[in-house]
């Protein structure tokens, strides 16, 4: 079955995991919809502004970046040994939730927002243990930046090195000044572009479109959407209660897990400040999920209601997108 065969290291999932993506997202490139962001920060307008413009090769992009951030959440998961266990499941867990819904399917700026993030992150948990860790809080302070320049929300991810300073680090005020720095570098270079240019109250204008607050009542879901919500729900708290007994042991693992625990209260807050009431902004949370996914799934005993599970959930995302499509 599907989890059995990604819960071993096979080099198989290198070939397979990208097949199954291109299932998932078949009906984006047959039907590609179009995407108009309300909101733009200028490394995302930069870079994906002019693609938006194709709808089919939007959608092939997002995918490449969806596949190449699942196997980074992989490589991050199985270097660190976060869990008891190498295998694909973090990398097929990213797959499958970015694919929950057709709004998701496309080019927004979370696809290019979650690929820094997950560099920052490597680099945080890479700190762990070491004498100094002067560049990690630098580098991981500037990744974090770059990421809200792609999704302006991204900045409250920011508390994020400060927390794994904490939980991977003895206190050292130098590493905490440095990672501030690291932080407001990215937006010292932009700012002085912008005030080369004489764009800098344009900038500030771009950016103050951000500082409103969207109610959570406002995210609206029809019938359809509900039942992969609600089966990816069910897994998820499932999940949760795996997460307060990690599957690894080592204080590294632990430490890691707790990490994204953190991640996972920091994007949910995100929401907040979100452009619009859409659910593909919930793919912010598609990182630490994956991860809880990932634990609960190798933890499973029965290993036949964990398929069930899955399969379940595959099939109702299957039958929200057939819904849209037709």
């Amino acid at each position: 079955m599907i989890i059995a065969f990604f819960k071993n290291n096979n080099p198989a999932s290198f070939i397979l995991l990208p097949l199954l993506a291109i299932a998932l997202w078949m009906i984006a490139f047959i039907s590609p919809a179009a995407y108009t962001p309300l909101q733009i920060m200028p490394f995302y307008g930069f870079i994906a502004m002019p693609v938006l413009n194709f709808p089919l090769l939007s959608s092939i992009l997002a995918l490449i970046l969806t596949i190449v951030g699942a196997f980074s959440l992989n490589f991050i998961c199985n270097r660190n040994e976060i869990f008891a266990k190498q295998s694909f499941l973090p990398a097929l867990f990213y797959i499958v939730l970015m694919s929950i819904n057709n709004t998701v399917q496309v080019l927004h700026p979370i696809v290019f927002s979650n690929l820094f993030l997950l560099l920052s992150i490597a680099i945080l948990i890479d700190s762990y243990r070491k004498d100094n860790a002067f560049s990690n809080a630098f580098n991981a302070g500037a990744l974090i930046s770059i990421s809200a320049l792609f999704y302006f929300p991204a900045l409250f991810y920011f508390p994020l090195i400060g927390i794994a300073l904490i939980i991977f680090r003895p206190f050292n005020w130098r590493e905490w000044a440095i990672s501030f720095i690291g932080v407001l570098t990215p937006f010292v270079f932009l700012f002085t572009y912008y005030f080369w240019n004489n764009r800098l109250l344009s900038l500030f204008e771009q950016i103050r479109t951000f500082f409103h607050f969207v109610k959570l009542s406002e995210y609206q879901l029809f019938w359809f959407d509900f039942i992969p919500v609600i089966v990816g729900g069910i897994i998820l708290l499932l999940s949760f209660v795996s997460v307060l007994n990690p599957s690894s042991n080592s204080q590294k693992s632990k430490k890691s897990i707790r990490l994204f625990f953190w991640l996972s209260l920091l994007a949910g807050s995100s929401f907040v400040i979100a452009p619009e009431s859409s659910i593909n902004y919930l793919a912010v949370l598609i990182i630490p999920f994956a991860t809880f996914f990932t634990n609960y799934f190798l933890m499973a005993k029965k290993t036949k209601w964990a398929e069930f599970l899955f399969l379940l959930f595959i099939g109702s995302i299957l039958l929200q997108q057939l819904y849209n499509f037709l």
